[in-house]
């Protein structure tokens, strides 16, 4: 019996063929970093663990297939969930704020570090944005 193996599958990696991994027999896991990689018919045994982005297709893959699965932590400032850290996500933040139901945020956003979530993280995730060596987001 060969050792167990984990494999990470990088951003840029678009499209995972069909039976990619069907005969990896000692694959235990395997981490898929973009929400976008497609993954072909039987490309991952059904016994390996996906850890992957919610809202993925690889979890999409993972419910379809019976693989368990496992969400990616999120990145922080991605509060609007599409891998990046933008201004986007500032103004994702705003409508939070105002319409919660509406604009879920699933990570803590204190980033400020001062003990509340409010408008003050939202400027400071702007000012991060542009000028991240002098406002590190906490988490």
């Amino acid at each position: 019996m060969g050792k167990d193996v984990d494999v990470i599958i990088p951003d840029s990696v678009t499209i995972i063929g069909e039976w990619a991994f069907s005969d990896c027999t000692s694959l235990t896991s395997i981490t898929i970093k973009s929400k976008s990689t497609e993954l072909g018919e039987y490309s991952i045994p059904t016994e390996t663990k996906i850890y992957c982005r919610k809202g993925s297709r690889a979890e999409a893959y993972a419910k379809e297939n019976g693989n368990t699965y496992e969400y990616l932590p999120a990145i922080s400032g991605d509060t609007d969930g599409d891998e990046e850290v933008t201004d986007k996500d500032a103004t994702y933040l705003l409508f939070h704020l105002f319409f919660p139901e509406e604009y879920e945020v699933n990570q803590p956003f204190d980033f400020n570090d001062d003990g509340k979530e409010d408008v003050k993280d939202v400027i400071h995730l702007l000012f991060y944005i542009y000028f991240p060596k002098y406002y590190p987001l906490k988490k």
